[in-house]
């Protein structure tokens, strides 16, 4: 007779850490926490240097976690190699070090997305409850509904620790041979690629997960003007759309609808061609949903910061 806990879902949830000791023990339990799934986490050590390996070593026996300590290669490239391992779970989950997962995160991820017999690619993000280091609430941050797919392609937002996709859009991500890695981070390429690739997305604007701020976080939110400022000052300076779309375009150009050539072509060409930069300057296509935010991506066009 087949036992119950067989029959659950079962979710792989890929994790990178970096010096990240302070916060992590909490957030891999409220991982195994999770109610109604079946767990596998799998763990890629960036070449922490605090206590981060430490802490990973106590988990060593438990045959739920997967734990490999790499050299350190930056988030994204660490995220991506954690993409291509061969584990062939029902979902798959990102997660952050530092945050905590509310007990039926993953489990309203997969009743949202349905099925995993489908036979095509879902992939699920959802809102944030923004908080400080001890967990109480600062605010709310919802997804941006009102933007639209040209906009998510250019602007995909940080949704990494949310992201929750079925098993064919993870084989969809796979690849054997891959060149020079050029991605913004890990879910900026997934929600991406899924957008270029009309995969279906399902926006959640409820909230199962506690986003943690502290002064060791590398990207986060605040409603500091200074703090928002930093940020807008470092979108423009980030030359790096372009290249991922490049990525996108020589690794995975099979999955890429029609309907976003146009926009491919002029984010491509938009440096040595005045028609296609004012195609990504006026296009109303391109819908982003708040004003600041069309504001800075006309400045890095103009710029050639793309």
């Amino acid at each position: 007779m087949m036992n119950y806990e067989q029959k659950l879902p079962q979710v792989c949830v890929l994790m990178s850490t970096y010096n990240g000791s302070a916060f992590l023990k909490q957030q891999i339990e409220s991982i195994l926490d999770q109610a109604e799934v079946n767990i596998k986490l799998i763990i890629r050590d960036d070449g922490s240097t605090d206590e981060t390996i430490n802490l990973l070593e106590q988990y060593i026996d438990d045959d739920r976690i997967i734990i490999n300590f790499g050299e350190n290669i930056g988030a994204a490239k660490s995220f991506y190699n954690l993409l291509q391992t061969e584990n062939d779970a029902e979902y798959y989950a990102f997660s952050d070090q530092d945050d905590f997962w509310k007990k039926d995160k993953l489990i309203n991820a997969i009743k949202a997305l349905g099925s995993d017999n489908s036979n095509e690619p879902k992939i699920y993000a959802s809102s944030l409850s923004v908080t400080d280091q001890n967990l109480n609430l600062i605010s709310y941050k919802p997804i941006n509904t009102k933007r639209n797919d040209f906009a998510r392609i250019l602007y995909p937002g940080i949704a990494g620790c949310t992201i929750v996709f079925n098993r064919l859009f993870k084989k969809m991500v796979q690849r054997q041979n891959i060149g020079l890695l050029n991605i913004i981070y890990h879910d900026t390429f997934v929600i991406s690629l899924a957008v270029l690739s009309k995969t279906f997305i399902y926006y959640d604007a409820n909230s199962y997960i506690m986003y943690r701020q502290h002064t060791n976080n590398y990207l986060g939110y605040s409603k500091k003007i200074s703090r928002k400022v930093k940020l807008g000052v470092r979108y423009i300076k980030e030359e790096s759309i372009k290249k991922q779309l490049e990525f996108i375009v020589d690794n995975y150009s099979q999955h890429i609808n029609h309907e976003f050539q146009p926009l491919i072509k002029s984010v491509i060409n938009y440096e040595t061609q005045m028609s296609s930069k004012l195609w990504l300057i006026f296009n109303l296509k391109i819908v982003f949903g708040d004003l600041k935010l069309r504001l800075l991506f006309i400045i890095k066009v103009i710029l050639h910061r793309l």
